[in-house]
């Protein structure tokens, strides 16, 4: 577990930087969905991340294949990269970006529940229970926003919610894995995974894999964007960021990112910011608050 040292201001800047580089990740997205579909947009920022992280070297204990610790990885792939970019990039094709942003930041309540429920790793407390309502009515408004909007598509915010779900085991399988590794090596070998099953897939559907609009300036762009910087770049500087100020301070930074996106949404791609939107976004960003509020609490007592 990473403590508080270093240099805080770096930290905070550091921080600062991660989430409004990810809060960008959906405007770019859904750029790029003008000329590539969903599946190569994944294959394409994954290939990029894995060779910007195959570049950078950290130590790694030899040992043999473990079964066990493969499978965790291929389900952290799943989790965490395959199955949540496809249902973000294709809710992106039918909802607003910042409807998307603002559902996927449900994630880490969701995540939370889960290791309540099926883990029974923690108790649902009454604050992390009042956490949770907020935030589901907060999703419940920002789905009626997509709704009644005629442009929208309730599958799209549908998808982002599955989006969300599927984040949400991302964390509780990461946990599992116990191979000793250096956080990029981990990472680098989860994107290593989702490469060869997005392609898998894609090439079972009898999907192209090569787009030639993927090498258009504002699409090459828009990809290097998200592999370099968003993927390979963000990763590293979020850890500093947690060396520097410690998990709960850091975290707490997650929660500019909805807002990041639905400011560039506004002003990028003139989608519409609607009372119920705003609403949603401060009922879901309150009961995250209510809930990192109880962790550290329950940290601190601990």
């Amino acid at each position: 577990m990473h403590t508080t040292q270093g240099n805080p201001i770096a930290g905070h800047l550091l921080a600062l930087f991660s989430v409004i580089v990810w809060g960008w990740t959906f405007i770019s997205t859904r750029i790029l969905l003008d000329g590539l579909d969903p599946y190569q947009i994944l294959l394409y920022r994954c290939l990029i991340a894995w060779l910007v992280l195959s570049l950078l070297r950290f130590p790694h204990p030899r040992s043999a294949l473990n079964p066990r610790h493969e499978g965790l990885y291929f389900l952290a792939s799943l989790c965490g990269v395959s199955l949540y970019f496809v249902c973000e990039n294709i809710a992106l094709t039918k909802t607003y970006a910042s409807n998307a942003a603002l559902i996927v930041t449900v994630s880490p309540l969701l995540s939370v529940l889960f290791n309540a429920l099926i883990f029974r790793r923690q108790r649902l407390s009454l604050v992390t229970l009042s956490g949770l309502v907020l935030s589901f009515a907060g999703v419940a408004l920002v789905i009626t926003n997509g709704a009644l909007n005629i442009h929208l598509s309730p599958a799209g915010d549908a998808l982002a919610l599955l989006a969300a779900l599927s984040w949400a085991f991302f964390p509780l399988v990461l946990r599992q894995i116990d191979d000793g590794a250096h956080p990029v090596v981990k990472t680098r070998k989860i994107f290593r995974y989702s490469i060869l099953t997005v392609a898998l897939f894609m090439w079972s559907r009898d999907m192209p894999l090569f787009n030639p609009h993927a090498f258009a300036a504002i699409n090459l762009c828009n990809l290097l964007f998200l592999g370099v910087i968003a993927s390979a770049l963000c990763y590293l500087s979020w850890d500093r960021a947690v060396v520097n100020l410690g998990v709960r301070k850091t975290m707490a930074y997650m929660y500019l990112v909805p807002f990041v996106t639905v400011l560039s949404g506004h002003l990028l791609l003139r989608e519409t910011i609607t009372p119920l939107m705003l609403g949603g976004g401060l009922l879901i960003l309150a009961g995250l608050y209510l809930n990192n509020r109880q962790q550290a609490g329950a940290s601190s007592a601990g």
